[in-house]
């Protein structure tokens, strides 16, 4: 995780899209029929236009989630790439009520508790690709958490300049990251100060935050039965030692190793592997991963506060400008407020069941029945 000093920018920008087309290659090999989820994000637009780039003259599938009447709707950015690389699309419209009736086969699936309703529609994307025979799809999973992708990044980001005595810079990037997509000042400290927090200390953040802020699960009924909850990132603040000025950096490790996406990658495999689907992803090799996490943290995060910045540029005579020049993030998200709010009176005839569970947080419980403005916090899934 050491950073090389001495690699210029126009050399790591020519060696990451290198990497990436190799990786692309390779995953590319098959004897089956394959395809490629498409959101129109800058990471899976990259695997598809590659794909194209790789192989000019190959049938091209791509399978994007469409989240109707929605400002998370990416269907424009989508029908972008698709017209760009003249690919064969197919969308997937999800109905609301689809949730009710399938949602007791999503959780066996899962064999897990999960927290956004995007697990299913991640479950019908795999569905719709296994009817047309698809068995082989490539995914952008692990590409935020690579490149430095989310918002919540740029407060490792200011923190490494602070412990460089960068304060200067500091300020320049909070402005100019502001800037970027009327991101707020106030959102960048919160990331800063998350930056510089240990786990209970970002509880006891979120709780104070969100003055409503009730877990669904109970933690103290598992501690009463010597139940501890054990951080992994320890094995990972390891390798970076004494090396605050890489605060990024060991963010970005714990993201890939220890955080979410390992959720994430779970609840995709389980899907997936349901509808008999081999889901690739090009983004999560050794060679890539390494390379980039050795690179100076400017190059993820420019100083004008422009996120994935040495990808977006290895990737400019590649991905259509409008793509790389996006300044919103979606990702696979779909419309969880709309949706809960047209289920909830289906959950409210079933959460008595729940109260039963010892483990359940019976207060929270109690206001989803009764409260008609409830605020549904994630995990209800």
């Amino acid at each position: 995780i050491a950073e090389d000093k001495k690699i210029e920018f126009t050399s790591a920008k020519e060696i990451i899209r290198e990497k990436f087309l190799n990786s692309i290659k390779y995953h590319m090999r098959s004897d089956v029929p394959i395809g490629a989820s498409l959101s129109g994000g800058i990471d899976s637009s990259s695997i598809v236009c590659a794909m194209r780039y790789l192989e000019p003259n190959s049938d091209i599938h791509t399978f994007t989630y469409v989240a109707k009447d929605s400002s998370d709707n990416e269907e424009v950015w989508a029908d972008e790439v698709n017209n760009f690389i003249g690919a064969i699309p197919h969308k997937i419209y999800v109905n609301n009520r689809d949730i009710v009736s399938e949602l007791d086969k999503l959780i066996a699936l899962q064999g897990a508790p999960f927290n956004s309703s995007s697990t299913f529609a991640q479950y019908k994307v795999y569905e719709k690709i296994n009817s047309l025979k698809i068995k082989v799809i490539l995914d952008g999973q692990g590409a935020d958490e690579i490149l430095a992708g989310y918002d919540s990044y740029i407060g490792a980001r200011i923190s490494s300049l602070l412990a460089k005595g960068e304060f200067k810079s500091s300020l320049s990037l909070i402005r100019n990251w502001s800037k970027r997509s009327s991101r707020s000042t106030r959102r960048i400290l919160v990331n800063l100060l998350r930056s510089f927090a240990d786990d209970k200390s970002l509880t006891f953040l979120k709780s104070s935050i969100r003055k409503n802020f009730r877990p669904l699960v109970d933690n103290k009924w598992f501690s009463n039965y010597g139940v501890k909850t054990v951080s992994y990132n320890k094995h990972v603040d390891f390798l970076c030692e004494n090396l605050k000025e890489r605060e990024l950096i060991l963010q970005l490790a714990r993201s890939l190793s220890s955080q979410g996406l390992l959720h994430l990658l779970r609840q995709g495999d389980r899907c997936s592997m349901y509808w008999s689907i081999e889901s690739r992803l090009p983004f999560l090799t050794t060679d890539f991963v390494d390379f980039c996490f050795k690179l100076p943290e400017q190059y993820l995060i420019s100083n004008n506060g422009e996120s994935k910045y040495i990808f977006r540029e290895a990737m400019r005579d590649i991905v259509p400008k409008k793509i790389l020049n996006r300044k919103d993030k979606i990702g696979f998200s779909t419309p969880e407020k709309q949706i809960i709010k047209e289920l909830l009176p289906a959950f409210r005839k079933e959460i008595d069941d729940y109260f039963d569970l010892p483990f359940l947080n019976k207060d929270y419980l109690y206001s989803v029945k009764h409260n008609e403005n409830i605020k549904i916090n994630s995990g209800i899934w």
